[in-house]
């Protein structure tokens, strides 16, 4: 009768299933999606890889045009008189003297270097720009001046962009555009950070002082005094605003 008792109990007994862990379900479920999903995952590290090289080559072709345009712009300005390039902030009309006019020369080249913007992009375009207007400033071509600073500031941006904002302000204040340099010079001072929004309020208060505007010269200069109260032209702002406070 015990041993009756004893396989009705085993018969009676009931086994849990093993539990696989929450690890070794993790690996499962991994490896199935892995199992499933390689061909798709394959092609995104592919596609991903393909990517880096485009950007890579991409990138070594515009260093390569740069620096291409660069030795263009180099080979035109070697055409220009010596005594040009050393004195590069000469006025207009001011042109070193010889027994031949300069200016042909300085329009050949400007033409050149507009050419050579006009081909290619990026900073190497702007700088052509920049360079071509100044030599239409040195033979007093203001129109064509113009369109070179147009074509620069549409082009643009950091150090560059002041630069070519900067010029135009100067030649709107040439042509007795007063309101239009010292909106360009705010609209400079409003788009830049740090030491280029410094000097643009610099400008912009060199500008309102040049049309007589001292009292708006004066309101930016105890503008800057209040943005850039650490700035090492401090004492340059401040002289500047007592000048105008005088005058008025």
């Amino acid at each position: 009768m015990a041993d009756d008792t004893t396989l009705e109990d085993d018969d009676d007994l009931e086994l849990a299933p093993a539990d696989a862990g929450a690890l070794f379900r993790a690996e499962m479920a991994t490896t199935n999606f892995l199992m499933g999903y390689w061909p798709y995952l394959a092609g995104a590290v592919v596609a991903v890889l393909a990517g880096i090289l485009v950007y890579g080559q991409y990138a070594a072709w515009v260093v390569r045009d740069q620096q291409a345009t660069a030795a263009r712009i180099a080979e035109v300005e070697s055409t220009l008189p010596a005594a040009l390039i050393q004195l590069p902030s000469l006025m207009a009309g001011e042109l070193p003297g010889g027994e031949e006019d300069p200016k042909p020369t300085l329009i050949e080249a400007a033409k050149a270097l507009d050419g050579i913007a006009a081909e290619s992009s990026g900073s190497a375009r702007v700088e052509a720009r920049l360079k071509a207007a100044e030599l239409y400033r040195l033979v007093g071509d203001a129109a064509a001046r113009r369109a070179s600073l147009d074509d620069a500031v549409a082009n643009a941006s950091g150090i560059l962009a002041y630069s070519a904002h900067g010029a135009l302000a100067n030649l709107d204040l040439e042509e007795g555009q007063g309101d239009a340099a010292v909106a360009r010079w705010r609209e400079v001072v409003a788009s830049q950070q740090g030491y280029l929004a410094e000097q643009a309020l610099l400008e912009l208060g060199l500008t309102l002082e040049a049309l007589d505007r001292d009292a708006e010269a004066e309101a930016v200069y105890s503008d800057f005094l209040t943005k850039f109260p650490e700035s090492p032209r401090v004492e340059v702002a401040r002289q500047r605003q007592q000048r105008v406070q005088a005058a008025g």
